[in-house]
């Protein structure tokens, strides 16, 4: 503190450098579950992908399947 009471930059600078370090560690913790979160949405994509053509086969199979069956029954 100066002789006349007023605070100064010298003051200060201890407290502003924590206070920034520690904004900074927030934002830093931020970007990082922010980029966990990215790649997490895209192999939960390529995977649910991966799902849906899985299923699409499964139900061609169960369609032709039918048929088969639709037409041993109409030959009866």
């Amino acid at each position: 503190m100066a002789i006349n009471g007023a605070v100064t930059l010298d003051d200060l600078s201890p407290l502003l450098e924590s206070q920034i370090s520690q904004i900074s560690l927030w934002i830093k913790g931020l970007g990082i579950v922010a980029v966990v979160w990215i790649v997490y949405s895209i192999v939960m994509f390529f995977i649910n992908q991966k799902r849906a053509k899985d299923i699409e086969e499964l139900k061609s199979g169960v369609e032709r399947i039918e048929n088969k069956i639709n037409k041993l029954a109409s030959k009866r």
